[in-house]
């Protein structure tokens, strides 16, 4: 017998005394409900579809995120499901995915699936930068191949039966636009990722430490958790559910959320996302392992109201030399309001140059995304940049 009708809604209401945005508490509970779900529960689809997510909050220092993913890994740490260290090298992960091995309850027996979830909150020291190999690898297991093969300098060949990797993280804008190669954006990694993006804290909570924890709430919630992690099997569509997905797949195909390249990958998996997010409501409410149109109904609301900031993740990342300086001047503009060129340049002079900053603005003005006061009479440095939203 769960203690809530909707687990998601139970963590919700555990973590809505913290000062993190709850767009993260939302998704940190998706991975959580993913992290206890395993490789043990698929839909049978265009091929099995199982619910690891690579989830990526993206917001400056002093956001709060941090926060919001020790919420969860409280909970996680209750039940029996294998973490990952949060800094790692390629072969201890790899290390790590074989140890996680462990048997579940299928028609034809018990087979072996080697689960593991990644828990980092400093997801960029995770990747480590310029780590080919390991974004290679992060992006074989998203797809749950079995078997997996890898070759060792002293083995050779190995394998590992029934991949199934499902990472939380977070990181700040810089961080994730230095660390990223440009040949993990667009098709690579960041096609798997989903990015939850805020630009600051929820709200402001003077004396935390009058926010007990209600240990109750806290116990039926691990309980709960508990109860998910022994679920196994096929899960199992309904009737309205195929007619709501009849409905809303053609639409997203023909009318993306946004154009970005950047996101192409993204787009081409995005279905795919809403699927995964609708099993995990499913199990968020019930035991019964069937996916419902009312699961599939939130599940589209909570990745378009994702979608609303997700590209601002990526911010200035790409192949273009200045592209980080385009976008940090931009942001500066929004946040700061219309400014004179002197007084721009007294805040950026430490990372550009005139001729650097003159660059910057060409680029802006070209994408329609500030515009110069029209004042001839007014000499170039006090004439004001005026950002276009």
């Amino acid at each position: 017998m769960r203690n809530f009708k909707n687990w998601l809604d139970g963590y919700l209401e555990y973590t809505k005394g913290s000062e993190p945005l709850p767009i993260f508490h939302k998704w940190v509970g998706i991975s959580l409900l993913a992290a206890a779900v395993e490789r043990k529960v698929w839909l049978v689809w265009d091929e099995p579809t199982y619910v690891n997510f690579y989830i990526v909050i993206v917001a400056p220092s002093g956001s709060r995120k941090g926060t919001a993913l020790r919420f969860g890994r409280d909970l996680l740490s209750e039940i029996d499901v294998k973490l990952s260290s949060d800094a790692t090298t390629r072969r201890a992960l790899t290390s790590a995915l074989e140890r996680s091995v462990s048997l579940m309850d299928t028609p034809d027996g018990q087979v072996p699936h080697s689960s593991l979830t990644v828990y980092s909150e400093e997801f960029t020291v995770f990747l480590g930068y310029d780590n080919r190999q390991l974004l290679s690898y992060l992006c074989d297991w998203y797809d749950c191949r079995d078997p997996w093969e890898y070759s060792t300098e002293h083995s050779g060949c190995n394998y590992i039966r029934n991949v199934w990797v499902n990472i939380i993280g977070a990181t700040t804008p810089t961080l994730l636009q230095d660390t990223l190669i440009s040949s993990a954006i667009g098709g690579g990694l960041t096609s798997r990722m989903i990015f939850i993006y805020g630009g600051g804290k929820g709200k402001i909570v003077v004396f935390p430490f009058l926010e007990k924890v209600d240990l109750e709430f806290r116990e039926a919630l691990v309980s709960d958790l508990r109860e998910i992690n022994h679920l196994s099997g096929e899960m199992i569509p309904s009737q309205d559910f195929l007619e709501l997905w009849e409905e809303w797949y053609p639409k997203q195909c023909e009318n993306p959320p946004f154009t970005d390249p950047r996101f192409g990958g993204y787009l081409d998996r995005r279905a795919k996302h809403v699927l995964k997010i609708s099993m995990l409501l499913s199990v968020a409410e019930s035991n019964e392992l069937e996916v419902k149109a009312s699961h599939l109904k939130r599940g589209i609301k909570m990745l378009e109201e994702a979608e609303v900031d997700m590209r601002k993740a990526l911010g200035g990342a790409g192949t273009s030399p200045i592209s980080v300086q385009v976008e940090s001047v931009y942001n500066l503009l929004v946040e700061q309001g219309e400014m004179t060129y002197k007084e721009l340049f007294s805040l950026i002079h430490h990372d550009l140059d005139k001729d650097g900053l003159d660059k910057v603005l060409t680029n802006l003005v070209v994408l329609g995304k500030v515009r110069f006061e029209r004042d001839n009479e007014k000499p170039f440095e006090l004439r004001k940049i005026i950002p276009v939203m």
